[in-house]
C-alpha cells in the first residue's frame, strides 16, 4: 500500500499519511516536510495556473489550454494517470 500526501488546487492539504517513510529519507520532521512540499516551486506553479497535464492527445482540454496562452513543453509520466502532456503558461501571457 502506497501512502501519499493529497492536496487540493488551493493548497490545502487533504491527507497526509506515510510520513514515516519520508522522515526516513530526509531526516526532517512531518511539518517540515508539509511546509517545504506547499512552498515548492512545482505547487506552486500548479496552484498559481501556470501548469496543466493532459492527456497526451489533442482534445477539448488541450485546445482551451491554447486558446489560453498554454504551451505544450513535453511529456510526463504521471503516477496515477501514466503518460501525459505537461503544459505552462508565461508569465508575459498571464
Amino acid at each position: 500500500m502506497t501512502n501519499v500526501l493529497v492536496l487540493d488546487v488551493g493548497g490545502v492539504l487533504v491527507k497526509l499519511g506515510g510520513m514515516n517513510q519520508f522522515v526516513d529519507w530526509t531526516g526532517q520532521s512531518p511539518e517540515e516536510i508539509k511546509s517545504r512540499w506547499l512552498a515548492s516551486p512545482t505547487v506552486r506553479d500548479f496552484e498559481s495556473g501556470r501548469l496543466a497535464h493532459t492527456c497526451p492527445e489533442p482534445n477539448a482540454s488541450t485546445r482551451v489550454l491554447t486558446k489560453c496562452g498554454f504551451r505544450r513543453v513535453g511529456e510526463v509520466m504521471d503516477p496515477d494517470d501514466g503518460l501525459v502532456w505537461r503544459w505552462e503558461k508565461d508569465d508575459k501571457s498571464a
